[in-house]
């Protein structure tokens, strides 16, 4: 524990451990901004940086052509971060505490909001595994799955240039 006389200064700040502040932790520690995009877009995201050293790309708006781009493995920022909870001192303690409470053994997540923020498909790859295919279903009207409001632009331009 931090000694009151000898303050710590930390970048980040979250007041809560409940699912938003766990939440807005887990997406400070992410390599991809998962949520800004779509599904589409986001698999686009990772082959453009997976392949896009290797080859030229071509803008398909203008038609020009980019050039090889340099190798940058950048690493995510990395915060010096500290959630305050106000039920304990231990990590997720207000958690813990309501699942010992309630019987809950482990928690089964619909979103991507779960242990692997780097591979938002884990949870499902793991169902298909184990054969508990049954055990999903999917939620309407859930974030990922609408279309953005780029893409949508640019369906309504091809459809009707001026």
């Amino acid at each position: 524990m931090a000694d009151l006389h000898t303050p710590d200064i930390y970048d980040v700040l979250i007041v809560g451990a409940g699912p938003c502040g766990l939440a807005v932790a887990s997406r400070l520690c992410e390599h991809s901004p998962s949520a800004l995009f779509t599904d589409d877009e986001h698999q686009r995201y990772h082959w453009v940086k997976k392949h896009g050293r290797r080859m030229a790309l071509k803008n398909r708006r203008n038609g020009r052509v980019s050039q090889k781009a340099m190798p940058h493995d950048k690493e995510p920022p990395k915060y010096s971060t500290l959630v305050l909870d106000g039920t304990g001192n231990e990590f997720m303690n207000r958690w813990k505490t309501l699942f010992t409470a309630f019987d809950i053994h482990h928690l089964r997540s619909p979103m991507f909001w779960h242990v692997d923020p780097s591979d938002r498909d884990a949870l499902l790859a793991m169902a298909h595994n184990e054969g508990r295919e049954n055990e999903l279903f999917e939620l309407k009207n859930c974030v990922g799955k609408e279309v953005s409001k780029h893409l949508r632009r640019s369906r309504a331009k091809c459809r009707n240039p001026l």
